[in-house]
């Protein structure tokens, strides 16, 4: 028997004993979410969000499985939920102004991903995700803003970070050569 079907035969089990607790429906949810057995976690979920609508960690979840299945207007629901319950769920803030980016609503992304940065600017995600918004904008200061930042607090680099921070060095010292070439010229 491995660990899993251990953890799910305590939770199992703690159901039966009570089946109105929300935790242990919530434990069963997440272990099944872990196991990507989605249909299953979502009864769970679901369940959960039954007997307690404002459980903020089903809520949570439940839009979390959503979004990985792809069903991001439900995510949107659950999540926009959430800030009513939580305004200052930063997880959630920026999954929701990253929602709004792939919709291509920039006002209301950058609105979203903001107000999560403010709750929590050591958020990795929420720097990644303001650093990939401006690059889309074609605002390239305010994308080596956020990139730095995010390299400064994380030891993990995502790859198009490194990338864009190499190449922006190497412009930025492209330019500088060329001002100083230009001002020996003029002098």
């Amino acid at each position: 028997m491995d660990d899993y079907s251990k953890v799910e035969e305590f939770y199992l089990t703690a159901h039966k004993i009570n089946p109105r607790d929300i935790f242990t429906i919530y434990m069963l949810g997440s272990l099944y979410s872990g196991q990507y057995r989605y249909s299953e976690a979502e009864e769970y979920f679901k369940k959960a969000l039954s007997l307690d609508p404002k459980d903020t960690f089903s809520l949570i979840n439940l839009g979390a499985l959503y979004y990985d299945i792809k069903e991001y207007i439900k995510t949107e629901e659950l999540y926009l939920k959430v800030i009513e319950i939580d305004p200052e769920c930063s997880f959630v803030l920026n999954i929701l102004g990253k929602l709004c980016h792939n919709k291509n609503n920039y006002k209301e992304a950058l609105e979203y991903y903001l107000k999560s940065f403010e709750i929590n600017p050591k958020n990795i995600d929420v720097l990644l995700n303001l650093g990939d918004f401006y690059y889309d904008k074609k605002e390239y200061t305010n994308t080596m803003e956020y990139y730095i930042k995010l390299v400064e607090i994380s030891e993990l680099i995502p790859f198009r970070v490194e990338c864009f921070l190499r190449e922006f060095m190497t412009f930025t010292r492209q330019v500088e050569l060329i001002k100083e070439n230009y001002n020996l010229r003029e002098n």
